[in-house]
This record gives C-alpha cells, sequence and structure tokens, in this order.
C-alpha cells in the first residue's frame, strides 16, 4: 500500500487539500453562525446582512468545492483502481505457474478485483479521511477551548469508553471479514465453475443439486453478514448511549451557562455544534480502524499471491536467437535423468530420459493420469524437475535449460478447448498479432480447417462464441491446431489434440504439420496407433519411469488399454 500511494503522491495531495479546504469553510460556517445568531438577537452590533452574505458565501462555496471533490474523487477512484488491478492482474499472470496452480481460478479472480478495489479505495481515501478528521477535530478543540475549557472537557468525557470499545471491536471485525472474504471468494469460485460447466451439468440433470448447493452458500453468507450486523449494532448502541449522555451533558452545560448570562445565544449555538462535531471526528478517527482491518486482510491477500516467485526470463534473448535459427536447423529436446513428484514421496518418475529430435515425431503413450501431460508440462517449463534437467537447443548449438524464457519455441494444444471469445481470425492472431488473412488462411488449411470455415457465412471472422460451443469437438480442435501453425514454433506439441478427429484426417493433420515445416519438432500425447506409426519413436509414461517402447510393446499397450 505504501508502494502505490509514493506512486500516486501528487493526486492524493491535491485530494487532501480539497477535502481540507472544505473542513476549514465548515469550521468557518459554525463560527459565522454564531456571529449570525448573536446579531440577530442584539447581543453584537456587527452588520447583519454582511454576516449573513458571509455565510451564504460560506456554504455556497462548500457545496462547489464538494461538488468538485466528488468528480475528482471519481476520476482518480477509477484511474487508481484500475492501474492497480492491472498492475496486480499482470503480476499474476507473470507468476510462476507451478506456485499459481494451488489457487482457485475464481479466487484469484476475487483477488485481482474484490480485493484490489478494496486496496485502491483506501490507499485513495484514507489519507484524505485522516486530515479532514483531524482538521474538523482539532479546529472544534480549539474553538471550545477558547470559549470554555469545561465544555471540551465534558465533549470528550465519552473518549475512554468509545477508544476501549473501538479496540474491541477492531479484533471481533478483523474475523468478521476473513469470514466475509472467504465467502465471497467461494461464491466467486462455484458461480465461475457453474457456468463453466453448465452444459455438464445439464446432461447429468444436476441442476436441483447445483441449485442447493448455491443456497447453502448464500445461506453462509447471510448468516456471517447477520453475526456481523448483530454486533455491529450492539456496538452502536453502546457507543451512540454514551454518546446521548455526553450531548445531553453538554446541552445541559451550554444552557446553564447561557441563564447564568455568562454566554450568547450563538455561543451556545456554537458549543452544542462543536460537542457534537468533537464527539463525531473522535469516533471518525476510531472508525478508520476497521477499514485499515478490511483493507489489510485485502493487501494481505493480494501479496499472498504477488509474492510467488516470478517467472524468470534471464534466458529471453538467447531463446529468441535459439527459435529464430531453428527456423532452418531446428530445436531439439531432451530431458535427462530427471525426477518430478508433486509432493514430497509421490513420485511420478525417477531418472527419466527422453530425446525429441528436429523433424521427427515422438508419441507419448501411458494410462489416464500417470504422467503424460506432467512430462508435456515439464518440457514448456511450466514444472521443474528436482532433479536431472529438461534442456532445449539447435542441433550443434547451445543448449538453454527449459524456463519460461524457452516457451517461445513452442506451439502448445492442450486437451480441452481452448477458444476465446471473438472471431476466428481475434484467435488466430492471439498467437501472431499481425498476421495477415493469407496467413490465417494458410495456417487454417494445413489444420484441415479451412474446409469448414469457407462454409461459414462470415468466413474467418465468424464469431466463436464462449468455449466454442458453435463449432464441434473435431472442429474445435482443428483451429487449435491451426492456432498452433501460425505461431511457427520449432517445436509443437499436442496432448490428446487429434482424439475428436476421425483416423484418415488425423493422419492428413499430422502429415500438413511436418510438410509446413520439415525441420519442426513435434511430441504428441495419444492413445490411436493411427498416430504411432507416423512416429520415430514412442515412449511409455507411468509406473515410476518413461522408457522408450518398440512396436510389440505398442500393441500390447493398446490391448490393454
Amino acid at each position: 500500500m505504501y508502494t502505490y500511494v509514493r506512486r500516486y503522491w501528487l493526486l492524493i495531495g491535491v485530494y487532501i487539500v480539497i477535502s481540507a479546504s472544505s473542513s476549514f469553510l465548515s469550521l468557518g460556517s459554525t463560527v459565522t453562525s454564531k456571529d449570525l445568531v448573536d446579531s440577530v438577537t442584539g447581543a453584537n452590533t456587527m452588520d447583519i446582512l454582511r454576516v449573513a452574505g458571509l455565510y451564504a458565501g460560506l456554504g455556497i462555496s462548500q457545496l462547489f468545492i464538494n461538488a468538485f471533490r466528488s468528480r475528482l474523487s471519481l476520476r482518480v477512484r477509477l484511474k487508481v483502481t484500475n492501474e492497480i488491478r492491472a498492475d496486480i492482474y499482470e503480476q499474476v499472470l507473470r507468476t510462476n505457474w507451478e506456485s499459481l496452480a494451488r489457487y482457485r481460478s475464481g479466487d484469484l479472480l476475487y483477488r485481482v478485483n474484490g480485493d484490489a478495489g478494496m486496496v485502491a479505495n483506501t490507499i485513495l481515501t484514507f489519507l484524505p479521511t485522516v486530515v479532514t478528521t483531524l482538521i474538523s477535530f482539532g479546529g472544534a478543540l480549539v474553538l471550545v477551548v477558547k470559549e470554555d475549557p469545561w465544555m471540551a472537557v465534558i465533549a470528550m468525557l465519552g473518549a475512554p469508553i468509545s477508544f476501549i470499545t473501538s479496540r474491541y471491536s477492531a479484533r471481533k471485525m478483523r474475523e468478521f471479514q476473513r469470514k466475509n472474504q472467504n465467502v465471497a471468494s467461494d461464491r466467486t469460485v462455484f458461480d465461475q465453475e457453474t457456468f463453466q460447466n453448465l452444459q455438464f451439468i445439464k446432461a447429468f440433470g444436476m441442476i436441483d443439486r447445483v441449485t442447493e448447493k448455491f443456497h447453502k452458500i448464500q445461506d453462509a453468507s447471510v448468516d456471517v453478514a447477520l453475526k456481523q450486523n448483530k454486533f455491529q449494532q450492539t456496538m452502536t448502541i453502546t457507543t451512540g448511549l454514551v454518546g446521548q449522555a455526553v450531548g445531553y451533558a453538554c446541552y445541559g452545560f451550554a444552557v446553564f451557562r447561557l441563564w447564568q448570562g455568562e454566554i450568547t445565544y450563538g455561543t451556545m449555538t456554537m458549543f452544542v455544534s462543536m460537542a457534537a462535531s468533537l464527539r463525531g471526528s473522535f469516533s471518525g478517527i476510531l472508525n478508520l480502524a476497521p477499514t485499515l482491518i478490511r483493507t489489510g486482510i485485502s493487501a494481505e491477500r493480494i501479496m499472498e499471491i504477488t509474492s510467488l516467485p516470478r517467472d524468470s526470463m534471464e534466458d529471453r534473448g538467447e531463446a529468441e536467437e535459439m527459435k529464430r535459427r531453428g527456423k532452418d536447423e531446428g530445436v531439439y529436446v531432451h530431458m535427462s535423468g530427471v525426477d518430478f513428484a508433486y509432493e514430497e514421496e509421490k513420485w511420478i518418475y525417477r531418472e527419466a530420459d527422453l530425446k525429441a529430435e528436429p523433424g521427427e515425431i515422438v508419441a507419448l503413450i501411458g494410462p489416464s493420469g500417470q504422467g503424460k501431460t506432467t512430462t508435456l508440462n515439464l518440457l514448456l517449463g511450466l514444472y521443474h524437475p528436482q532433479k536431472g534437467k529438461v534442456s532445449v537447443g539447435n542441433p550443434g548449438g547451445k543448449e538453454l535449460r527449459a524456463s519460461s524464457s524457452t516457451r517461445c519455441m513452442f506451439s502448445y494444444i492442450p486437451q480441452g478447448n481452448t477458444l476465446f471469445t471473438g472471431s476466428i481470425a481475434d484467435n488466430m492472431r492471439m498467437v501472431k498479432p499481425d498476421a495477415t488473412d493469407e496467413e490465417i488462411r494458410a495456417a487454417l488449411e494445413a489444420a484441415c480447417a479451412w474446409e469448414f470455415v469457407e462454409k461459414l457465412e462470415n468466413g474467418m471472422d465468424t464469431e466463436v462464441r464462449e468455449r466454442g460451443t458453435r463449432f464441434s469437438e473435431g472442429q474445435k480442435q482443428r483451429l487449435s491446431i491451426a492456432r498452433a501453425l501460425l505461431a511457427d514454433a520449432p517445436i509443437m506439441i499436442l496432448d490428446e489434440a487429434t482424439s475428436a478427429l476421425d483416423v484418415a484426417t488425423e493422419r492428413r493433420v499430422l502429415r500438413q504439420i511436418i510438410k509446413k515445416e520439415p525441420h519442426r519438432t513435434v511430441i504428441v500425447a495419444a492413445h490411436r496407433p493411427s498416430v504411432f506409426s507416423m512416429c520415430n519413436r514412442v515412449y511409455k509414461v507411468g509406473e515410476g519411469e518413461v522408457r522408450a517402447v518398440n512396436e510389440e510393446e505398442i500393441h500390447k499397450f493398446l490391448e490393454e488399454f
């Protein structure tokens, strides 16, 4: 938070000055109202019209300043909030995948939006609120002490009680706020997962069960809110009773002084107003604590994410040069003596070796859940081995360890749908923003996708819709392959990416991939025999190892699975 305060100190400073001006005008209006009442009652000989004009002028000035402050506050809040969210959003995207994978996407979404919004709002308003509250409190205290020190003492009688209750309230509010944010995060996760899997929910007739769970989450949210409200109302009544008692004491003391003839009606009016301002300002200072607590919890949740390890880009320049050379020479991928486990002592495999050379198609086979996708993630540098190394390099050239820097050499087609809302062309240009229509068409043709795209009403400008719902699974796979081809990377990874294609189309797509770039290294995770017949080598992943298998072992695997 301090970092962002320093970044936006000028905007916050302007806002503080404007807010302080409004507080000074408010104090001036109170003093002027005293003079106006005394002028009307004859307690002084000041010109009534002049005092009334000054009082009205102060009120109108405060009105315009408040309007300007509100406008400035909105502009600054939008700017600061958007920039902080964008900053946190980018940090999340650049966080090491292995560390980030422990968090649910809905939880991350809430931290980027809800928590970041809370922090941004406090950064903008906290210091101005502190300054204006202190000005109101200090100004009222000086004016009251100047006129009658005993009135100031009476007005502050409730301060010790308010201070004690605020400390207790702060501890309880911290507990409630954590519960609120956890419930809000769970609700965001549930909503996101529900709408993402709506087809599955409908297909299995799970609407009633999902609705029941939705109501349970709502009930949990209501329960926390009601408990928090009950506590807040109890504290409000307690402090309110104390405040009323002090207010009555101040009013009674002012009336007594007036009855004795020691003060004027205007002074009594000012006393009552300033005493209320003292109590209100002191309560306002104490009430800043819950705001800081809420913001502190949000800041902790954000820092939990932003403090995770970042993707290392130190080899980026060398990786880009390796990619450039790979156009003519190709790029190999090697795993050497790799040990990997998600949790200690739960090893996926040990001493794993794998080679994929330029111009080769290498396949991975194995039972589901035994490590094929994990292997691909290791090659991409998304995960890192506990022992051994994963490396890429040009034949006869320099070698680099697999990392976030080396991902520029990969085109990756994961399992499942990876299409985004927008047109087909928009999806293609995600990997190559400056791609021409001709380049996009060539990639679609190479992936055997142009044959159905050209028949669409708007061709490659046809809207994909969310999750590509207008296309079949086979069509979505071919569009994903076309996008990967457009990226023109020297290594292509297909994770069950042709499973929805018929055998003839699958073989045609693989031939086109090699034909388009003969030096390309292709790594395929698959189960179909049509793929294996085109491969230079096949590795079996499972039973704690990765090993090359022959044709006989491939057939045996296919018979078993």
